[in-house]
């Protein structure tokens, strides 16, 4: 059995089975990208994951203004 849920805007679940809380892991990617006059301002990447917390990583760049 699984059960699909809709947390929020953007983010969907499965959960298989009866215990939905034993054993559970959450994983989530997340990628912004903001832009100014057609030119790429803020570049964001995110990713976590409960079951491997050493591969968890979130990184922010800012593009260099051009004179």
């Amino acid at each position: 059995m699984v059960r699909l849920c809709f947390e929020e805007m953007g983010k969907l679940s499965l959960n298989f089975g009866n215990n939905v809380h034993e054993k559970a892991r959450v994983v989530k990617s997340r990628e912004v990208k903001i832009v100014k006059n057609n030119k790429p301002v803020f570049h964001s990447k995110q990713f976590y994951d409960s079951a491997h917390p050493e591969k968890n990583f979130k990184t922010v760049k800012k593009a260099q203004e051009e004179e």
